[in-house]
């Protein structure tokens, strides 16, 4: 026990020697076996760029409204949630109100106000099943009618974050989303043309955080890493939409294989 607790001024010697020498043979490299390749990130590594806080509404009266920047020469393209969606909330389906419908104009007026010429939903508009939220589809027809009397032109692209109908960006093949996102891509881009583009879904976050990816890596080459971190600091709630075993949303696999694409693509 003595020997064991305090060994000879040689041994310890000896053992002290060894340490580094065992570092020399075996370099860290041999321990970091889950590392990247060189020039490519891991999940976590994506995942801790979005540890900030969620990014505020540029906005006093719409929620999650973020400009982004210049857009094929153009800056007056927005994101934002569904307008009128608080009021929906309210409601939880009941027939609006005439304060309500004057509050709905109100709120589509202040975006007329920003420039606004055009919005562009991402919401499914077909009437809900017993199992679907009805809400959603209220705040379709609340926006519909108000966008209608303050002279806004309404866009539809009817999708969904999850379930296994056609319009389900969950199992939807990559091709499938990278044709339809494109076609959405290049109206919200030609609509800009000629005035304010503001695009949405029910809370601004998926739909709509995967749209504005869409524009970022295409016009303003950003990387898939970059827009995936932006989704998430605008609240894309990417641990709700995991297949088994995956580190990123079906979102943000789509726009991996979109970036993809794009990438391919001969440069004009």
């Amino acid at each position: 026990m003595y020997f064991a607790m305090n060994p000879p001024r040689r041994c310890r010697f000896i053992f002290l020697f060894l340490i580094p020498l065992g570092v020399l043979i075996y370099p860290s490299s041999l321990f970091a076996a889950d590392a990247p390749p060189a020039g490519e990130e891991s999940p976590a590594a994506v995942s801790a760029k979005v540890i900030s806080p969620k990014a505020s509404s540029e906005d006093r009266l719409i929620p999650n409204f973020h400009s982004l920047g210049e857009i094929a020469h153009h800056t007056n393209i927005f994101r934002c949630a569904n307008p009128v969606g608080n009021i929906a909330d309210r409601l939880k389906g009941a027939e609006p109100t005439d304060a309500d419908r004057q509050q709905a104009k109100a709120q589509m007026q202040h975006l007329y106000d920003l420039g606004v010429r055009t919005v562009v939903s991402l919401q499914r508009q077909e009437p809900p099943t017993a199992a679907q939220k009805k809400p959603e589809y209220s705040a379709v027809v609340l926006e519909k009618a108000a966008a209608k009397e303050v002279g806004l032109t309404y866009v539809a692209y009817s999708m969904s974050n999850k379930g296994k109908d056609a319009l389900s960006l969950q199992y939807m093949p990559d091709a499938t989303v990278f044709k339809l996102i494109e076609s959405i891509g290049n109206d919200i881009v030609k609509r800009s043309e000629t005035g304010g583009v503001a695009f949405h879904c029910k809370s601004g976050k998926d739909r709509t955080g995967l749209m504005a990816a869409y524009l970022r890596v295409k016009y303003q080459h950003w990387s898939a890493d970059q827009a995936i971190a932006e989704m998430r600091q605008n609240g894309h709630v990417w641990q709700s939409f995991l297949k088994p075993g995956d580190s990123f949303s079906w979102h943000e696999e789509h726009l991996r294989t979109i970036a993809e694409q794009l990438a391919s693509e001969p440069k004009g």
